[in-house]
């Protein structure tokens, strides 16, 4: 249904240093989008789209680099969308517990989409933080108004996928903060965003930048690189470039 995704999942998933030896509930990880299409739609119950490929290739990217590799799998994601790559997280990872930040007008997205997929599992919106048993969620919302209630080095994976990009400086700067604040030692950040952004006119004027790069973002100097490239999926796709920077931030992992 769609080739060309089809064809440019296969070849990105090819490119991944390491994907030949990476399994997925003791399976090979789903090398072609076929393999996909068999392992999402038997426990979905849904059609595979092209932002559920590129959920695969990002878990796939992940799972190759050890991102999810260690014992305690405390997830934050700004950004979610849809709540693609949260949804394999915690369908491959029932144990997993999983903060989405999100704007309120589109938090719903993933709220529904999550719920319906794991109608089971303790989903929190951000006024229920305070309800008995909030701390056993598997899933919680919060807006960006309440990051300050994640805990230091809490998180073991963080992750920004496609909204950096719509962000000037400033707010950039503050959520890499959150990140390095709240981030494990030894726990990684999964980056990807566009090469480069031209804010309009309007926020030109109000932020004096004028191009927002992804290589100037306010990277920590405690984070080491596990992975920097240009995304093989989105090259094949479209015309903008698009960067993947895993990283792992130095320190003593926690257990």
């Amino acid at each position: 249904m769609w080739p060309s995704f089809d064809r440019a999942y296969s070849q990105a998933i090819s490119e991944i240093p390491g994907i030949e030896a990476t399994v997925l509930c003791g399976r090979p990880f789903p090398r072609c989008a076929h393999d996909v299409r068999l392992a999402y739609e038997a426990w979905s119950r849904r059609r595979v789209t092209p932002h559920i490929l590129l959920a695969y290739y990002f878990l796939g990217l992940l799972l190759a680099h050890g991102s999810l590799g260690h014992s305690r799998k405390n997830v934050l994601e700004v950004g979610p969308g849809s709540g693609n790559l949260a949804s394999l997280i915690l369908h491959y990872f029932p144990d997993a517990k999983v903060t989405l930040v999100d704007l309120p007008e589109t938090m719903q997205l993933s709220f529904f989409y999550l719920r319906s997929l794991f109608p089971n599992r303790l989903h929190l919106l951000p006024n229920e933080l305070s309800i008995p048993g909030a701390k056993g969620a598997n899933c919680t919302f919060l807006t960006p108004a309440q990051l300050g209630v994640l805990s230091d080095t809490s998180i073991d994976l963080a992750v920004n996928i496609h909204s950096f990009q719509e962000m000037l400086y400033p707010q950039i700067d503050a959520y890499f903060s959150t990140f390095d604040r709240v981030l494990a030692h030894g726990g990684h950040s999964l980056i990807v965003n566009r090469a480069e952004k031209s804010p309009t006119p309007m926020e030109v004027s109000s932020d004096g930048s004028d191009c927002i790069r992804f290589g100037e973002y306010p990277w920590p100097t405690s984070w080491r690189d596990r992975l920097y490239l240009t995304s093989a999926f989105h090259r094949l796709v479209q015309p903008d470039n698009v960067f993947i920077r895993v990283s792992v931030k130095e320190g003593v992992a926690v257990e």
